[in-house]
Parts: structure tokens; sequence; C-alpha cells
């Protein structure tokens, strides 16, 4: 067999090749064989993870009852996060699985605990199309009653619940449920220009021991990577947001139109998607836990994880590498 013309052709090979090309050569040749192993396989079924798996996991992560607890989801990745179907029926109810998810949110803080999700409407609201026309538009106005969220079903069940108030701010909305509710929302219309600052439920949230959970997807979906530029917009080390606010529109408590200046990041102009990836947030978050370990991290199927951790610790995190002269723009975390 050593004669073979197989062989003969890998002596060949080997005695052409240095010792660094031979071994390069042995990780391609691995690699292909791992991928061409990948498309051999049946593909693996997969199914939501039970609320009962659910419930067991926030608890292993440390959700109790009295927490503040802020919530951003991905229903899609909840709903593959399993390889064997959960024992209660809830295959293809993907607004019943959503409601009893949040139903279960709001048993492990209970009545002393608070619920606070991101409920943003449509974007843009209130100013471009009143940039297009040269002026105001009246019914171009973010109305906090009926504007559905864009985050997903999760937070769209969530605000539409009879006992949740929701801020607003037509930028970085939020709906908050829970003992907290009122104190959190009440201040956010004064956040102004920046929707992130010391009024807004995103600082109040690090200030009151709040606790952050990702739900089904990680660091590509985490907003609070942002509060550190909105917090020390003047020290953070590379522009980021547009010269001059934009004026957006939005229904009051009492129902009455106002007016609120809004800075938005240059990304986040229209057909501009400068640094913006969700690819990117995803690789600071990498960063910042491999040098903090500030994230406690439970692996299901695939790419489904849930990640929990403390506010503050991420954003005293955050400023300390804004402060090293790193932050979630530089090209090291871009795709």
């Amino acid at each position: 067999m050593s004669d073979s013309w197989p062989n003969r052709l890998k002596n060949a090979i080997r005695a052409r090749l240095s010792p660094q090309n031979l071994k390069r050569a042995r990780i391609v040749g691995r690699s292909v064989r791992d991928l061409r192993a990948t498309f051999e396989r049946e593909p693996v079924p997969t199914y939501p993870i039970g609320i009962d798996e659910l419930r067991a996991t926030l608890l292993e992560l440390g959700i109790k009852k009295g927490d503040l607890l802020h919530v951003q989801s991905s229903l899609s990745h909840l709903y593959r996060g399993a390889v064997k179907p959960p024992p209660e029926a809830i295959h293809g109810k993907l607004w019943a699985y959503a409601e009893n998810i949040i139903t279960l949110l709001q048993d492990l803080v209970g009545e002393s605990g608070t619920i606070m999700m991101l409920t943003d409407p449509p974007r843009p609201v209130g100013w471009l199309r009143r940039l297009a026309a040269g002026h105001e538009i009246e019914d171009d106005v973010f109305d906090p009653a009926l504007h559905v969220s864009t985050r997903g079903l999760i937070s769209e069940c969530f605000r539409k619940r009879p006992d949740v108030v929701r801020s607003v701010h037509p930028f970085y909305n939020v709906s908050v449920w829970g003992r907290l509710r009122e104190d959190l929302i009440m201040d956010h219309h004064r956040s102004t220009p920046y929707a992130m600052d010391i009024h807004s439920p995103w600082y109040k949230l690090t200030t009151q021991g709040g606790k952050v959970l990702l739900l089904g997807i990680t660091f590509h979906i985490n907003s609070l990577f942002r509060l550190v530029e909105y917090l020390h917009p003047e020290e953070f080390p590379r522009p980021i947001f547009m010269n001059r606010p934009v004026q957006m529109g939005y229904l009051d408590h009492s129902g009455r139109r106002q007016n609120i200046d809004v800075r938005l990041h240059c990304s986040g102009a229209p057909g501009s998607s400068l640094f913006n990836s969700p690819q990117s947030q995803f690789e600071f978050g990498e960063y910042i836990n491999s040098l903090y370990g500030i994230y406690t991290i439970k692996q299901f199927q695939d790419d489904v994880r849930i990640v929990c951790y403390d506010a503050k610790a991420q954003y005293e995190a955050c400023v300390s590498e804004m402060r090293r002269g790193v932050t979630i723009y530089d090209p090291q975390f871009q795709p």
C-alpha cells in the first residue's frame, strides 16, 4: 500500500513543501473534511425551549423576586433552542409562547419586581417627513398608545398589556411593568437631546441595581452598550453623533402634541450603514467579557443563548474601555 499512487503523490507534495506550508496544508485538509461532514449529516430538528426549562435557566442565572430587569429578546431564536419537543403544547403558537414568557418573567420577579423592555416604534418618527416637506406635519407624531414595537413579538405583547406603561420618548422608547414603572419613565421626555441621558430609564436601570436579560440572542441586541456614549458625548473618543439634533413629535400622557430634539448617530442617518452592525456588538461583547467576566451565559442549541448581567457592571466596564480609547466602533470589532 505504501507504493500506491496516492501515497506517492502525498510523499512528493511533502518533499516540495516547507514545514510551515505543510502545516497549513494539513489545517486546510482538516477543514475541508469537517465541512464535507456537515453536509453529509442529517439536520437536527429543533423545537421551542419549554417554559419549565426557561424557568429553571432563569433561576440558575440569578433572576429572583424584587429584581429590576431589562429584557431584550429574539423569539425566533428561543423557538429553535431545544432538540426535544417541550412537554407543553406550544409548537406553532408564537403569540401564546410570547405571552407565556412574559408571564414567567413577571412570576419570577414578583409584585416587588419590575420588568422593562425596549419598544421602539417604526423609525424614523416625525423628523424625516418634516425635513422632506419643509414644515411640521400634524399626523406625523409618535403615539405611545398606538405605535407598535419594532423589537420583536415578545416586546409587542408586553407593551399591549393593560398593566404596562410606556414612555413618551419617540427614540429608544421603553415599556415597563411592576413596582418602579412610573419612576422609570416619568422623566424620559426630559432626555434631550440625548435619549439615554440621566433622566432616562436606561440610566436609572444602572443606578438602581438593575439586571439585563438577553433572551435567545446575545450581544447583537444589547442596547445598553450605547449608554456610555450618550452619557459621555464630550469625552467619547470619536465623533458619532450628527452635528445638529432633529426634532421629533410625540403625544404626552395627556394626549397633547409635543416636540423634542434628538441627537442621532451618524450611523442612523437614512441610507447609512456605517458601523451599524449587530456583529460588531457581538464582537465587542465577547471582548468585554474576556476582560471583565461580567456575563453569565447559558448555551442552548447552535447560536441560541441566554445572557444575564448587572447593568452597572457593564456600564463601568464600557466607561473603563472608553477611557483607554477602546469603543464598539473600532475597526477590530467590525465584521
